[in-house]
């Protein structure tokens, strides 16, 4: 018997969201980062690289993603 999960879409405003979380939580901790939120198809939707954050973290972060 195989069983069937429904998965909601992620909108782009769920990923702007889920973006800002992840930036405010590493700017308490005092690290520049790269983020990027994508769909369940691996897709990118959303992606911000801080100022100080080094220029492979954006390459980096989309690859882990």
């Amino acid at each position: 018997m195989s069983t069937t999960t429904a998965v909601a879409p992620l909108t782009t405003q769920d990923a702007e969201a889920l973006v800002g979380a992840a930036r405010s939580a590493a700017e308490e901790a005092g690290v520049a980062v790269a983020v990027s939120v994508v769909d369940a198809g691996g897709h990118l939707l959303a992606f911000r690289r801080d100022d100080r954050a080094v220029l492979i973290a954006g390459e980096t972060s989309t690859r882990k993603a």
